[in-house]
């Protein structure tokens, strides 16, 4: 009797501890996605970092497949840099901006939504521009 009782309540609670390792597992991979969003978001204003976040982050943030995206500028780590560098990367982003040249036309592809609108261009490339010119302050 006791066997019939124990084999099910073993097997259901093993049950339960995997399910709950496969959930866990599962939020951790979200969080770990989300995070270069979430950094985001603080260290930009409000309109550019709703640009970044849907254009540019699947590849810029350091938790992206694309290793040759993320060592070229990754956006969650923007405060580590210094004041030169930054300036590099806001003359870069204002030439590939400008150009069309990102997002590139391979991922734009797969992910033709992510295209920047005219708008949008505009909106980085005046942040980009004005951000250099406080640098001179």
């Amino acid at each position: 009797m006791k066997k019939l009782i124990l084999t099910p309540l073993l097997t259901f609670l093993l049950i339960v501890f995997l399910a709950s390792f496969t959930f866990q597992k599962q939020n951790s991979d979200k969080n770990e996605k989300t995070a270069g969003i979430t950094m985001v978001s603080n260290e930009f204003p409000e309109n550019v970092a709703k640009i970044l976040k849907v254009h540019c982050n699947d590849c810029h943030v350091s938790t992206s497949k694309s290793d040759k995206a993320k060592k070229k500028l990754s956006f969650d780590k923007w405060n580590d840099l210094n004041m030169l560098k930054k300036t590099g990367k806001l003359n870069d982003i204002i030439e590939v901006v400008k150009e069309g040249e990102m997002p590139p036309e391979k991922y734009l592809n797969h992910y033709p939504d992510k295209k920047l609108t005219e708008e949008q261009t505009k909106t980085l490339v005046k942040w980009a521009e004005e951000t250099m010119d406080s640098f001179k302050e």
